[in-house]
């Protein structure tokens, strides 16, 4: 009888690879540990203008900027899309606009610049993990611009804004946070300004 049963557990296995049945590890899902693709962000925070735009006074102002960006990355280090900044500038009384002259409009003013953005991811700092999270970049956008009250500032400019920022890629992996310091030029009012804003990146 023992010889038996000997045999019959010896010829299991053999039963088991007949039948096509082979035992194995579940697989594992993994996730990238930085998204990257297609993508919204936002920049936000002051906004210093140097010379207001215009022909007379031109006094230097302080104002708010909010920027909304959609763009897809290239690979690790080219990243293009398009964007949209929105500006609030404060300026006294005193100040006129474009044509120097008391046309019904004076003070404060508001700016739109729709355009198109170049990022170059410069350099990558690995993290513990051997990960590189955090990122040195430069970026620059071309934007037309639309000044508002149009009876203040008539006409439409032309905005350079080449940027330098550090970007910081979080372990919450479609999250990444940063800082840019702009430099903005308006070309055809010669008008100079500069911002430092906090940003947010959500990848799809």
């Amino acid at each position: 009888m023992k010889p038996l049963i000997v045999l019959v557990v010896l010829s299991l296995p053999a039963a088991a690879l007949a039948q096509g049945k082979i035992l194995k590890d579940k697989e594992q899902i993994s996730f990238n540990e930085v998204e990257r693709g297609v993508f919204i962000g936002a920049a936000g925070g002051p906004w210093f203008i140097v010379n207001a735009p215009g022909t007379g006074n031109r006094p230097f102002t302080v104002g708010q900027t909010m920027r909304i960006d959609i763009g897809g990355d290239i690979g690790e280090r080219v990243v293009l899309g398009v964007t949209l900044t929105a500006a609030y500038n404060r300026a006294g009384s005193e100040y006129l606009g474009t044509d120097g002259q008391n046309t019904g409009a004076s003070g404060d003013y508001y700016t739109l610049a729709p355009g198109a953005f170049f990022r170059a991811n410069l350099v990558g700092f690995t993290d513990n993990q051997d990960v590189k999270r955090t990122w040195v970049y430069l970026r620059v956008s071309g934007n037309a611009v639309f000044y508002y009250p149009k009876t203040l500032l008539p006409g439409i400019d032309v905005m350079l804004q080449p940027t330098l920022g550090v970007e910081y890629f979080t372990r919450l992996r479609h999250f990444s946070i940063g800082v840019e310091a702009t430099f903005v030029v308006a070309l055809l009012t010669t008008t100079f300004g500069f911002t430092l804003t906090p940003t947010l990146r959500y990848s799809f």
